[in-house]
């Protein structure tokens, strides 16, 4: 299991959608499948407001990215990953499966994907054990 794992025990499904091998057929379509499939019971444009938490747009990535759910190029920081990677969507106790191992790793395929975010500068990552950059301030003035 990767570094996302918790106290999930998905149920077993197939990776992507039969289609995804096409090369017609897109990442974000396979992206969006899964997140219908997974999410939109509760959060999809079809779903009863009650029980939504006023989220009923998982059809629409740029709806996403603007509410803050999905963060491009950083899936271990978007909120749409974390809750279903730490087994809290659905919730427990709703009756319907925990994502799969496969379709959480459709998700960050695309989040992660600087193919799918053209002109998205990837996030920077700081190593706290790294010691600092050295700064060339210039040539002494002597």
């Amino acid at each position: 299991m990767g570094p996302l794992s918790g106290p999930r025990s998905p149920q077993s499904t197939p990776a992507v959608p039969s289609g995804y091998q096409d090369p017609g057929y897109l990442l974000v379509d396979a992206f969006l499948n899964v997140l219908l499939a997974n999410c939109g019971p509760c959060h999809g444009p079809a779903a009863p407001l009650a029980g939504s938490g006023g989220i009923r747009f998982f059809d629409d990535v740029d709806r996403l990215v603007e509410a803050g759910l999905l963060i491009p190029l950083n899936s271990a920081e978007s909120p749409i990953i974390r809750v279903s990677a730490q087994g809290s969507m659905p919730p427990p106790g709703s009756g319907l499966p925990l994502m799969t191992e496969a379709d959480l790793g459709t998700l960050i395929r695309y989040i992660d994907s600087p193919r799918e975010w053209p002109g998205v500068a990837p996030p920077v990552t700081v190593d706290a054990g790294a010691a600092s950059p050295a700064i060339d301030a210039g040539v002494d003035g002597g």
